[in-house]
This record gives C-alpha cells, sequence and structure tokens, in this order.
C-alpha cells in the first residue's frame, strides 16, 4: 500500500511540474495550430498508400498502409504504418514552439524506438528529420509534400564510416479522398498546369503499383494504369487540352524497373501536343517524379530514342 500511494504521490508531482513548466516556457497567447509546421503536418491526415522502393543493401519492393490522425488535445499527430509481412511501427509529431523544431518519437513491432529533430521548408515543401541517439549510425528522412494527396519520402541509414548501409524511398498516395483534388491550402481552383501535374504524378505512381505486382514488369500501355491503378474515369483527360481524347503520351522504357540505372532521367509519360505548349511541358519520370520543361528541343533530348526496327526475315 505505502508503494502505491508513494508511486501516486511521484506521478502527481511529475504532472504539477509538467504543467507548471510548460506555463513558463510557452506564452499564453500560444496558439499552436496557427503554426506553419503544424499545418503542414495537418496535411498527413487520412490514410494514405505507399509502395517502397529499397535499393541499399538489396534491391526489393513492399507495400505499406499509412492511417494519421490528431490525439492529445490536437496537439500530437499519430501515424501508424502496416507493412505488407503485417509489422507494424508508429510515429507521434508534434511541433515544439520553445525548439523552434518538430518532434518526432517512433516505435516498431519489431521492438524498435528513435527520436528525431525535424524541420519544415515551406520553399521547398519539406520535412527533414534526423535521428538523435543512434548507436553508431546516422538516420535521416526528407518527405516532399508534393499537393493534398501525394507525397514521396527518403530515409538513409549511414554508419560510422559514413558509408550507407540502408536507403529506400517511397511513393504515396491518399487512399481516402477526403479532399476534393481540385482543393487547395487557399480554397481556389488549382490552375490546367497544376491540374495536369498531379494527372502525370497519380499515373506514375499507379505504374510503381504495377510494377510492384507484376514483379517489376511495366505496363505495355497506359489504359492499363488508368483502368486499374487510378480510379478517375478521366485518368488521360489533359485539362490543358480538355478537347483531346487521350491528353498523354505513354513511353514504356525497355527495361524493368530495378533494371535501370538512371530513373530519375528516364522519361514515361508526357503531355501529348500537335504545337509546343506556351508555359511549357509537363513530363514525368521513371522515378516518379514531374518536371516542366520549358524547352522543346531540351525534351527532345531527355525523350528515349525510338526503338530500332528489326529487319524482315
Amino acid at each position: 500500500m505505502e508503494l502505491h500511494m508513494n508511486l501516486c504521490r511521484f506521478f502527481v508531482a511529475v504532472i504539477i511540474a509538467s504543467a507548471a513548466s510548460q506555463a513558463v516556457a510557452q506564452p499564453a497567447s500560444n496558439d499552436f495550430k496557427q503554426t506553419k509546421e503544424w499545418k503542414a503536418l495537418n496535411r498527413y491526415v487520412g490514410s494514405w498508400g505507399h509502395r517502397v522502393s529499397v535499393t541499399v543493401p538489396q534491391t526489393e519492393q513492399s507495400r505499406l498502409f499509412q492511417m494519421a490522425a490528431w490525439t492529445v488535445g490536437g496537439r500530437f499527430l499519430q501515424i501508424k504504418l502496416t507493412l505488407d509481412d503485417a509489422s507494424e511501427s508508429m510515429y507521434m509529431l508534434t511541433y515544439d514552439p520553445n525548439r523552434q523544431a518538430i518532434r518526432c518519437w517512433f516505435f516498431s513491432s519489431a521492438g524498435d524506438t528513435s527520436v528525431a529533430t525535424g524541420h519544415w521548408d515551406e520553399a521547398t515543401n519539406t520535412f527533414s528529420f534526423k535521428a538523435e541517439n543512434p548507436p553508431r549510425v546516422s538516420i535521416t528522412l526528407a518527405d516532399h509534400i508534393i499537393d493534398d494527396d501525394h507525397h514521396d519520402w527518403k530515409v538513409t541509414i549511414k554508419d560510422a564510416a559514413d558509408r550507407i548501409v540502408y536507403e529506400a524511398s517511397s511513393q504515396a498516395a491518399r487512399l481516402n479522398n477526403a479532399r476534393k483534388e481540385s482543393a487547395t491550402v487557399g480554397g481556389a481552383e488549382p490552375t490546367p498546369l497544376v491540374q495536369s501535374q498531379r494527372k502525370i504524378k497519380q499515373l506514375l505512381i499507379g505504374v510503381l503499383m504495377y510494377a510492384t505486382d507484376h514483379r517489376n514488369a511495366l505496363p505495355d500501355n497506359i489504359e492499363q494504369i488508368a483502368g486499374s491503378y487510378v480510379k478517375d474515369d478521366k485518368a488521360l483527360r489533359n485539362p490543358r487540352q480538355p478537347d483531346r481524347e487521350r491528353g498523354y503520351v505513354w513511353v514504356k522504357p525497355a527495361a524493368k524497373l530495378t533494371r535501370v540505372l538512371a530513373p530519375s532521367q528516364v522519361i514515361m509519360l508526357y503531355e501529348a501536343y500537335d504545337k509546343w505548349p506556351e508555359g511549357g511541358l509537363v513530363v514525368g519520370f521513371m522515378d516518379g517524379h514531374v518536371e516542366l520543361l520549358q524547352d522543346e528541343a531540351t525534351f527532345k533530348q531527355k525523350l528515349p530514342p525510338p526503338d530500332p526496327i528489326k529487319p524482315a526475315p
């Protein structure tokens, strides 16, 4: 009984001390929901599907399901992750105005734990995190928010000799369409150019999902993606050219997904055009990123050469 009472007194003292320190450290007028960091973290809320590509120590593909929601009075973002092998992990994130940094705590079903500090770069729409206490290794993660429904991340682990011992990246797409595709932070309708960029990004994610399901083989045509992996009956309609029935051109690489040495340089999708469009051409690459190319000559240099015509037997 005495032990029980002592433990109760200890926890009450901890709670009172914590409340007192917070009252001293944080001004009463602080509204954490008005910070740019909280608003950026809020974009994770909902359910997401990931296609994860591990490149070090060996090449492999996997799926990842993510569910994120605010908890503890809306101050902590809880992110639960489930891999296709049924292993689980969880992140807890919050913005600490005293440190002017994002705090992150990680837990996994394998018993792994980690603490990280992160920052939000509004200019590039990117979170960057670095683990604080890994034994003899450094762990960094960068997560680029593309729009309300897509983000890409990359995690790198290096040993004491600064050698990469683990590296993985992922393309993530929102599964529940809680936010309308046309919605933006300011509530304004996105331009046709932005809509086209989003469509190509969705199609590229569909291609990567297809490759995961088909031993890294790529589809023969983009209709296979639009019909099965992108649930949008207008996925091939380009908002910049609404009268064109097929607004995007598919370029199938000769090699499988994992056999291409420089996927960030290989074009797989681009906007169909008769005359070079004003404002540039939206182009999608094999690694999942999208670019706006301003010059037609540059585009043609990047475009893979056509397959050679085989001579008749």
